[in-house]
């Protein structure tokens, strides 16, 4: 039996990428390793939106019959400080300052140029927390954009994953406990990165020893948070590809 190929490409940022944060499309990659379905990594340390726009062709290159878009925690983070903002404005070469409106503009004009080829499936990831405690400014930020882009997928007929509602359930059924809130800085982020390849700890160790339960540095996932994505993504790929597809994960 010919199985037809599935090819899935993950645009988004360092969250994506994994190599700061948990590698979840490596371990999807695992997990259906002797199916037709493969996973293609375009994620980019740093990229906003905007610049996931500007990879567009790359990830249409690789002829995917499927894309995930997981892109915004650098949006939002732009908007955190004038500090940040002048980082992102030089680093990510922006032609103009990040708001909530141009977000969902670049999104919409990725999911455009997406649906202009040939694609099965363009599948939106909500944007995750930034640190854990769900009552901050910042957090109160993601949760705008999400709603956002959360009207953007039911205007267009789109499929998407609330990851950010998942995480949010996780750290409400936890009780008694203070939740550490968004750190500015790079300090948390170079030790996470120090303990991860000089001390060879795991992600879910260095959340444990910051004080946190599904972040590394109170931007990046760890293992746990990671599995979260994976199982969503997973569940999908078997509600929506295998069982209409002809694909056997099992075999």
């Amino acid at each position: 039996m010919n199985l037809k190929k599935i090819k899935i490409a993950c645009l988004g940022d360092s969250l994506t990428r994994g190599r700061v944060s948990y590698n979840w499309v490596k371990q999807l990659n695992s997990e259906f390793k002797n199916s037709a379905i493969e996973f293609n990594n375009q994620g980019k340390d740093g990229d906003l939106a905007y610049n996931g726009l500007q990879r567009i062709q790359k990830v249409l290159d690789l002829s995917p019959t499927i894309v995930t878009i997981q892109l915004g925690t650098n949006d939002i983070l732009a908007t955190s400080s004038e500090e940040l903002l002048k980082r992102y404005m030089k680093g990510a070469k922006l032609p103009q300052v990040p708001t909530k409106e141009w977000y969902i503009e670049n999104i919409s004009l990725i999911v455009q140029q997406l649906r202009g080829c040939d694609i099965d499936h363009i599948l939106l990831i909500t944007i995750p927390i930034l640190g854990e405690d769900l009552n901050s400014e910042i957090n109160r930020t993601v949760a705008d954009y999400n709603a956002a882009l959360k009207q953007l997928a039911q205007v267009q007929a789109l499929e998407l994953l609330d990851f950010h509602q998942e995480m949010v359930n996780f750290l409400q059924s936890i009780k008694d406990k203070e939740m550490l809130g968004h750190q500015k800085g790079l300090v948390l982020m170079t030790k996470a990165i120090f303990r991860k390849y000089l001390l060879c700890q795991n992600w879910n160790t260095i959340s444990e020893i910051n004080g946190l339960f599904l972040l590394t540095d109170t931007i990046h996932l760890n293992q746990r948070s990671g599995e979260m994505l994976v199982g969503l993504i997973k569940k999908w790929i078997e509600e929506n590809v295998v069982c209409g597809g002809g694909i056997d994960v099992n075999r």
